[in-house]
């Protein structure tokens, strides 16, 4: 019975992100290339962001993020080199890191704010940004955060309009 429950939720979360994978805005029908996303949590709700590294938006919205158990992110980084003349080398720290995940968590709680960080210059690194990029200006995004949240556009971190979708965290 066990394994039964789990096949089913392991068919709706599968269904859940093929849905989401792509999805309307407007008339024009986008893709958003899920796989090239760093991916973060196995969550029913599905999360997709456009964050900058040095954005302090960002940065709250990912403290509360990473409270949420109910959901799955799927990062793509939008470094805005106007404003943050650092993000970038940020991104690329992340994206070459052989723990992601830790190297992120650091560069958000600032630990990378003071001098520009040593980073890679792998080609797939920079294939991986492009795609990015690109994603985020098909989309229209042009300042962080940017979300989609379960098929909403949340522009910014709006925490309230998040809950209002996902329903508030479990504490």
């Amino acid at each position: 019975m066990k394994a039964i429950k789990i096949v089913v939720l392991l068919v709706v979360f599968l269904s859940v992100v093929c849905m989401y994978a792509n999805f309307t805005i407007g008339a024009e029908k986008q893709e958003i290339p899920l796989d090239a996303a760093m991916r973060v949590g196995m969550g029913k709700n599905v999360v997709i962001e456009f964050d900058d590294p040095d954005c302090p938006f960002c940065r709250k919205l990912n403290t509360y993020l990473n409270t949420r158990k109910d959901i799955t992110r799927y990062i793509f980084f939008v470094p805005l080199k106007e404003l943050h003349p650092f993000a970038e080398s940020k991104v690329r720290l992340i994206l070459c890191s052989k723990n992601s995940w830790k190297t992120l968590e650091e560069t958000f709680a600032g630990k990378y704010d003071s001098e520009r960080p040593q980073s890679c210059n792998s080609k797939s690194v920079t294939e991986t940004i492009n795609i990015h990029k690109s994603t985020a200006e098909r989309l229209g995004v042009n300042s962080t955060p940017f979300l989609i949240v379960n098929g909403q556009q949340v522009h910014g971190a709006d925490i309230n309009l998040i809950e209002s979708i996902i329903g508030p965290a479990v504490r």
